[in-house]
């Protein structure tokens, strides 16, 4: 009875004291449901922090991120086993993601789509129904692409058979279901061409006609060993290149600068003798690619052959011209996936799966910058946004 008293008193005093006054702290306006807009083209170290909600798989998200300042711009709700956001490569005003719901929110009748999304606002702009059968895997950018015009976007599919969903994004349409027997994922590589990895070390190339429909499909044969030296199934895209690193420490290229897709003959990333010292490839994103500088950023760590996912302790950085290492970056914290923007004051990013943290460091200095704290739950796929333009160099980090 004492605490009901106290809390009528605590009322009446509340009622009983009149307005507040206008120039009161107490007095502000709470406005509930204000949306702040967006710039309308994302600043270069904006970055976005994909989480898959491992512990809790229905509740994918995303959280857009200003790397100069750590503050978080927004976040997404994205369903059941989200790997990534899908941005086109010329910027549209609005960006894409595949994702899966029950009616049941664990259970229930399963709904896939293509969710459209406004840049400035984060604002759903459109859904596309998908057949549902949109694969659930390891979190990995390459679930899903647009291609290179942003007409198309592509959504692998696993059931166990494998497949491309094709949505035209324009006419906010599906398009169609092309069949990629043996293959898996998906990467942009021209207008209209499309290509996945497949389990023999080939690669098949989708292109498709002005209506989405199949035009053709080819293969380029014995890319990699995919017994011995197997390749990491997210590489990094630098111009009309897509390169990706191996079990064994080599770069693997696939080129499509002249309309068709080569492979060019793989280089070593590692010496011998730090081959030997158990130096390798790590992580879910575990390369980057700076097409400025023609560089590429690969996250490695030591340990066994079986330990390639594990997280990466640091990050060596490679000038492609020359194919040679040219400085390393110690990680304040393991990471399982990095990222660099594509300005001329270039930022990379590093996420620590287990401690839901985005590291972020200067890309040529290597000094780290700032650690962003509580960025979902379980974090695991980074991307920025920004695409480059001609702009005037700044200052190195």
């Amino acid at each position: 009875m004492p605490v009901r008293v106290g809390l009528g008193w605590c009322v009446m005093l509340l009622l009983g004291a009149g307005p507040v006054a206008a120039g009161d702290a107490l007095h502000q306006e709470d406005i509930i449901g204000k949306v702040k807009r967006l710039p309308s083209a994302p600043a270069p170290h904006w970055i976005w922090v994909n989480d898959a909600a491992l512990s809790s798989m229905p509740d994918g998200r995303a959280m857009l991120v200003d790397g100069d300042t750590g503050t978080v711009l927004g976040m997404l709700g994205t369903g059941y086993s989200f790997a990534a956001l899908t941005h086109a490569l010329v910027p549209r005003g609005e960006f894409y993601s595949a994702e899966t719901y029950y009616s049941r929110h664990t259970r229930g009748a399963r709904t896939d789509i293509v969710t459209i999304r406004d840049a400035e606002t984060l604002a759903v702009r459109a859904e596309v129904p998908l057949p549902p059968k949109r694969a659930s895997t390891i979190p990995r950018l390459n679930d899903a692409a647009i291609t290179d015009d942003g007409r198309f976007m592509a959504v692998f599919n696993l059931t166990p058979a494998t497949s491309l969903s094709i949505v035209d994004v324009e006419a906010r349409r599906f398009v169609g279901e092309i069949g990629i027997p043996g293959c898996s994922l998906v990467f942009p590589a021209g207008p209209r061409a499309l290509f996945s990895l497949c389990f023999n070390g080939e690669a098949l190339v989708t292109e498709l006609r002005d209506d989405g429909a199949l035009a053709r499909q080819y293969r380029v044969e014995k890319i990699f060993d995919a017994e011995g030296d197997f390749i990491a199934d997210n590489g990094a895209r630098h111009g009309d290149a897509w390169l990706f690193p191996s079990l064994d420490g080599n770069l693997y290229t696939l080129d499509f600068s002249s309309g068709v897709l080569k492979a060019l003959p793989p280089w070593p990333l590692l010496a011998p003798e730090e081959v030997r010292a158990g130096w390798r490839m790590s992580g879910f994103q575990g390369v980057a690619a700076h097409d400025r500088r023609h560089e590429l950023y690969f996250l490695v760590h030591q340990g066994t052959p079986d330990t390639y996912k594990d997280f990466g302790t640091e990050v060596w950085v490679y000038e492609l011209a020359h194919r040679t290492a040219v400085r390393r970056i110690a990680l304040r914290h393991p990471a399982v996936s990095i990222a660099v923007s594509a300005d001329d004051d270039p930022m990379l990013g590093a996420v620590s799966m287990d401690t839901a943290e985005l590291h972020l460091y200067g890309a040529v200095t290597g000094r780290h910058l700032r650690t962003v704290a509580e960025v979902g739950v379980t974090s695991t796929l980074l991307q920025f946004p920004w695409r480059d333009t001609p702009e005037k160099t700044s200052p190195e980090r």
